[in-house]
């Protein structure tokens, strides 16, 4: 066996490991973090499938280390600045499946002349069905989408500060089909929605040229 066929098993076994605990833990409603500290810098992470909703190339995902990070030292980084403008960039979690949740990231948005956005995926279906939150410091709001069949469209919207360049933290709640949203600790967005039901996974989001790092994604069922 080649250490880079050992490498690669190794990180198969962790990534099936990790995800064996998110889905058990966040189901009893245990609050379950992806903080990035037992990835590697340079490389995806464990754990997260990447995929992409529209147009354009998928992105590129890779755990860094960063400074001034939130917690420990590294962070998701997307770093790919195709600006399709079509294009939306996702990193889901391979496990867990969830549908009442409380779902958080921090989050940064550094630069980008088509979007600089930062989201959060849940009850996710595919790269074509979900829900989307999303924060865009270029517009200064904040939205909550559903996106069906490929296709967004808005349910609610804020308008407000969305600094670029400055750790936020973005946080959804579900329960059935009743949703809020809160940016930096205040709620901003109250809506109802049927369009997705059931459970799903959940994940981070970007779109277009957004360069956005990502730290302490967070989930929990709510009962």
């Amino acid at each position: 066996m080649t250490q880079s066929t050992r490498a690669t098993r190794g990180r198969d076994a962790l990534a099936a490991a990790l995800a064996a605990s998110a889905m058990l833990g966040a189901a009893r409603g245990e609050l379950v973090t992806w903080s990035f500290e037992a990835d590697a810098a340079g490389a995806p992470p464990a754990g997260l499938r990447f995929e992409h909703t529209g147009g354009g190339p998928p992105g590129r995902w890779i755990v860094r280390a960063e400074g001034n990070a939130p917690s420990g030292e590294n962070v998701l980084a997307q770093t790919d600045t195709d600006r399709t403008d079509d294009r939306f960039p996702i990193a889901v979690a391979d496990e867990p499946s969830l549908q009442d949740l409380a779902l958080s990231v921090k989050c940064m948005p550094v630069s980008g002349k088509v979007d600089q956005a930062c989201g959060l995926v849940f009850r996710y279906r595919d790269a074509n069905n979900y829900y989307l939150t999303r924060a865009n410091a270029l517009e200064g709001n904040v939205r909550f989408y559903t996106v069906k069949d490929g296709h967004r469209r808005q349910v609610a919207s804020w308008s407000g500060e969305v600094a670029s360049g400055a750790w936020h933290e973005l946080r959804a709640e579900a329960r059935g089909d009743r949703f809020e949203i809160h940016w930096d600790g205040a709620k901003v967005i109250e809506a109802q929605d049927e369009t997705f039901a059931e459970a799903g996974r959940i994940g981070v989001w970007t779109k277009a040229d957004s360069v956005t790092l990502f730290d302490d994604l967070s989930a929990a069922a709510l009962h």
